[in-house]
C-alpha cells in the first residue's frame, strides 16, 4: 500500500511540474518569456511553430509586426490554402520610415489585412493576438519583431480552449468589422 501511495504520489509531482500544455487532451497553456538570449526560451519560433502547424485559419491582430521570419512563415501558410486576417495599427506603419514594417510585404503578397487605430480616431490598435484554426488563442504583450525577441522583457501566452479561442474570435470579429462611427 505504502508504495502505490508513493508511486501515486510521484506521478502528481511529475504531472504539476510538468508544463500546462501537456496531456494530450487538446486543452492547455503554454507560457514564454522574452528576450530570448536570457530565458532560452524563443516566442517567434513558437509562432512560427504555431503557423506551421494550421490548417485553416489564422486571424491576427498586431501593434508592431516587424519581424521577416514570421511574415515568411504567414506567406508559406497562406500558400498552403490557410486562410488568414490581419489587422495592424495604423500608426506604426506611419511611424515606419525606414521600412522596418512588414505590412508592404503582406500587402505586396495579398494578404487579407485591414489597418486600424483606435475608435473615433482615437487611441491605437495595441493587440497582440493570434487566433489558430479557431482553437489556439495567443495573447500577452510580445510584439512580432527582433526587438521584441532580443531585447525586451515581454510574455506570450498559447492557450488551447475552445470556449476562450470562441471569445477572441468575437472581438476580433468586431475589430474586423468596425466601421468609423460605430460607437457612440
Amino acid at each position: 500500500m505504502n508504495s502505490v501511495l508513493y508511486r501515486l504520489g510521484v506521478v502528481l509531482i511529475v504531472l504539476c511540474m510538468a508544463p500546462s500544455g501537456l496531456g494530450g487532451g487538446g486543452s492547455g497553456t503554454q507560457v514564454f518569456f522574452s528576450p530570448a538570449p536570457l530565458t532560452q526560451e524563443s516566442i517567434r519560433d513558437e509562432i512560427i511553430k504555431r503557423i506551421n502547424l494550421s490548417r485553416k485559419s489564422i486571424d491576427i491582430a498586431i501593434y508592431v509586426f516587424t519581424a521577416g521570419p514570421i511574415a515568411q512563415a504567414l506567406l508559406d501558410a497562406k500558400k498552403r490554402g490557410v486562410r488568414i486576417r490581419i489587422i495592424m495599427d495604423e500608426k506604426q506603419i506611419k511611424r515606419d520610415t525606414n521600412g522596418h514594417s512588414e505590412y508592404r510585404f503582406l500587402v505586396d503578397n495579398g494578404f487579407n489585412l485591414k489597418v486600424r487605430s483606435g475608435i473615433k480616431g482615437f487611441g491605437i490598435m495595441h493587440n497582440k493576438l493570434a487566433i489558430y484554426d479557431g482553437r489556439v488563442v495567443q495573447t500577452g504583450s510580445y510584439n512580432w519583431s527582433d526587438n521584441a525577441e532580443s531585447n525586451s522583457w515581454e510574455n506570450a501566452v498559447f492557450i488551447d480552449d475552445a470556449s476562450v479561442a470562441q471569445k477572441f474570435q468575437d472581438y476580433f470579429q468586431r475589430m474586423w468589422n468596425y466601421e468609423e462611427g460605430d460607437c457612440h
